[in-house]
């Protein structure tokens, strides 16, 4: 008996379900211009908002990313001369270096000439003693006036001021 009722109760409810799918289906045939529930037209106008606001976000980004790629070939220009920089100074100091040993000598020179003078030796100062030190080893005036880079009157001067101390 109770197993009765409970097909009985299973019955009525398939019954009641098809019937209401019935109903659905022929509802939908007979309204075929709203095919869209008012559900479906809220979630589809709501992905066209959030579209909208995605392409405005989109084209945000490519106006920034823009100021960023100009501000970053701008600084890529800056190091570029820089670097240039750089390697024009490493090329100076490779210059520089290639004359330190002439430099060098060249002072031990202005040394010895300076110590020779404190020894008793009458020069006003190294370029005098310079001057008369090339002229003692042979060189003419012209010579001896260019590799000090001074003038040839300058040269007879100094020799002239040198006889005149040694009287």
């Amino acid at each position: 008996m109770m197993m009765l009722q409970i097909t009985g109760i299973v019955l009525m409810i398939i019954g009641i379900i098809c019937v209401l799918y019935g109903v659905f289906v022929f509802s939908k045939e007979r309204q075929p211009e709203q095919e869209a529930s008012y559900l479906e037209k809220s979630i589809l106008s709501s992905f066209g908002d959030k579209a909208e606001e995605i392409d405005k976000t989109i084209d945000e980004f490519d106006k920034v990313s823009g100021e960023v790629l100009t501000q970053l070939d701008e600084k890529y220009n800056e190091l570029l001369f820089l670097y240039s920089l750089i390697d024009d100074k490493k090329q100076e100091v490779a210059g520089l270096s290639a004359h330190t040993p002439q430099i060098t000598q060249k002072l031990s020179e202005f040394q010895e000439l300076a110590q020779d003078g404190a020894a008793g030796k009458k020069f006003k100062n190294a370029k005098h003693g310079e001057v008369k030190r090339l002229i003692e080893s042979g060189k003419s005036i012209a010579d001896t006036a260019k590799e000090l880079r001074i003038g040839q009157g300058e040269v007879r001067l100094i020799l002239e001021l040198g006889r005149m101390q040694e009287m």
